[in-house]
């Protein structure tokens, strides 16, 4: 039995055949329960990820995921997949790493709507919540930030510091291993505002970018309805000119 990931309030634990999870919901003496047996043909990733073929179609998902249910769909080649590496599942969205890349600076690539590649040369490590729009991105000395809402990078942040991976985000204080001289050190910092925020101000009103984001899509939705019921209403009334036109000249 070894560790493979943790999400929210669970450690999930596995061996060659099972599937395990140890959770401490309201005390620190850890409960643990048999999640599911490992179905035919299920690979275990990194931080706790697995993918598996489902009807001829690929789909990754958590641990603590139904694997027949549950899932984002891959809908991208096997021999692209085969040349990146799966980091995290987030807000629906398979996230994948690739080192192959000359840049100093992370590049994201939507190679799907649910599927993002991030590039960079550096060794990095990635964080995120699905209660954020932020993925965080430690690499060298600088954190990055992405909205994978608008998917555009905040200002970086530089530290004096090597960061190797993240810990954790909670209550706005940002949790990492950082290289200080030749010393490996568990080290904490408060974030801005500015990255931690995910909420606007619009006419007077405050509500979180998701709400945003779905407010424009149903007026994209009821914009379409209208110019397709108008397209409908200009095809009507050419037919019944049309039928008028005929029976004048019967």
């Amino acid at each position: 039995m070894y560790c493979k990931g943790a999400h929210e309030n669970a450690i999930y634990l596995c061996s060659k055949e099972k599937v395990g999870a140890s959770s401490s919901p309201e005390h620190f003496n850890p409960m643990f329960s048999h999640r599911y047996t490992k179905p035919y043909g299920e690979e275990l990733h990194y931080g706790g990820l697995c993918s598996r073929q489902r009807e001829g179609k690929a789909y990754v998902y958590r641990m603590g995921d139904d694997p027949g249910r549950e899932g984002a769909l891959l809908n991208v080649p096997q021999e692209r997949l085969q040349q990146i590496e799966l980091r995290l599942l987030h807000r629906g969205k398979a996230i994948y790493i690739s080192k192959i890349s000359d840049s100093s600076n992370p590049k994201v690539t939507k190679l799907k709507e649910n599927v993002i590649v991030i590039e960079m040369r550096y060794e990095f490590s990635l964080y995120a919540l699905d209660s954020s729009p932020f993925l965080y991105i430690a690499g060298s000395n600088v954190l990055h930030t992405l909205d994978t809402i608008t998917m555009e990078f905040l200002p970086p942040l530089m530290t004096n510091m090597e960061l190797h991976s993240i810990a954790g985000v909670h209550d706005g204080v940002i949790t990492v291993d950082a290289t200080v001289g030749e010393e490996l050190n568990l080290m904490t910092a408060t974030l801005p505002e500015a990255i931690l925020e995910n909420t606007v101000t619009v006419n007077g009103e405050t509500i979180t970018i998701e709400v945003l984001v779905e407010r424009y899509k149903e007026m994209e939705i009821l914009l379409k309805d209208v110019l397709e019921g108008s397209e409908e209403q200009k095809k009507r009334e050419k037919k019944e000119e049309e039928v008028v036109g005929a029976e004048l000249f019967n």
